[in-house]
């Protein structure tokens, strides 16, 4: 029993055999599409609007990685809420992603890994919620009149 899959420009041939002493039973419990990723919650950071999200890489079950698809939605009270945005992420030696987000605003977030046999299961899913967005605020004069400027960094 073999499983082929893509690598760059070469099919590998994979022997289920020898992943599995019994194929037959195993393959029950092998898909072929990778695992899920798994958030890294302790080290996604929330930056004013902007949220960076860190993952695990998972296993590929015997085919190379292809790409991430990152899905994120606005939590809406009471309402059906907003659809799911996605992103895909090609290169797959990353384990990080910038969103940039609405602030002061609640977001669902998930990723899934693909390989050519097709698309994991999404991840666990992370519930942040974006700061104000506010930064302190400097003031200066004008050399040229009495205008105070009020500048935002």
């Amino acid at each position: 029993m073999f499983l082929n899959c893509m690598h760059g420009d070469v099919i590998l041939k994979i022997n289920l055999f020898e992943l599995f002493p019994n194929p037959y039973n195993a393959f029950s419990n092998f898909s072929g599409v990778p695992l899920p990723p798994t958030i890294n919650i302790s080290k996604s950071e929330k930056l004013s609007c902007n949220v960076s999200l860190v993952w695990s890489k998972p296993a590929n079950n015997g085919c190379p990685l292809t790409m991430y698809s990152v899905y994120y939605r606005q939590i809406q009270p009471r309402e059906t809420g907003d659809p799911w945005y996605k992103v895909n992420i090609t290169d797959v030696s990353k384990t990080h992603y910038p969103l940039s987000l609405k602030c002061n605003t609640q977001y669902m977030v998930e990723i899934s890994a693909w390989n050519e046999l097709g698309q994991s299961d999404r991840s666990n899913t992370w519930l942040t919620t974006t700061n104000s967005g506010t930064y302190p605020r400097k003031e200066s004069s004008v050399m040229t009149g009495v205008i105070t400027a009020q500048d935002s960094w």
